[in-house]
This record gives structure tokens, sequence and C-alpha cells, in this order.
């Protein structure tokens, strides 16, 4: 299930008002029409709001690399070995081939 879009900087004005004001969440979230959590959330801290940074793998070649890669294997009538270990040999052979298919130079 996706998530919902965040508060619009509007809708943030007026939680944060009706807030100072001594409002309730059940009465801000019947106002603005969002739901308590997200009332919740936004208040717990109003600064960081929407600024999550989304985790995950970090890539084993960065673009330059790729770039590189896409560079030999097109220059030369390398294998994917060769090209592998002339430029990056911490990465298998698959990730080469991946930066190569991924590449949109080939038709």
């Amino acid at each position: 299930m996706g998530r919902a879009p965040l508060h619009t900087v509007s809708e943030q004005a007026q939680i944060s008002v009706m807030h100072q004001l001594g409002s309730s969440f059940h009465m801000i979230s019947r106002y603005v029409k969002k739901s308590r959590s997200a009332i919740r959330s936004y208040l717990n801290n109003p600064l960081y709001y929407g600024k999550k940074k989304y985790t995950g793998r970090p890539r084993k070649v960065t673009s330059h690399d790729e770039r590189n890669i896409i560079r030999v294997f097109f220059n030369s009538p390398k294998s994917l070995n060769d090209v592998r270990a002339e430029l990056n040999p911490s990465v298998c052979k698959q990730t080469v081939h991946n930066a190569i298919t991924r590449s949109e130079t080939i038709v």
C-alpha cells in the first residue's frame, strides 16, 4: 500500500497554529482532514517533516565507473572479464554485464 502525500505548507501552518492554540489532535485532524497519526508525526518534529533519507543497498559501481566500463567495452573487443580486470577488480562479471545492459547505447 502506498503512502499518502505529505502535508502542504498551508496545512502545516494550520496544524501548527491550531496546536499552539491548544486544539486536540482529534479536532485538528477533523479540520485539516488528515489522520491523527499524520498530525502527530508532523508535530513530533516539524523541522524534519518529509525529509527522511531513503536507505538501501549502496551500488557497487558509481556512475563514473559505469561510463568507464561502457567506454572500454565499446572501444575494444574485450570480454567482460577483461573489462572487469582492467577497471575494477572488486566487482563480479555480472555487475559489468548489468552496467552494459543498463546503458541504452546497445541497439
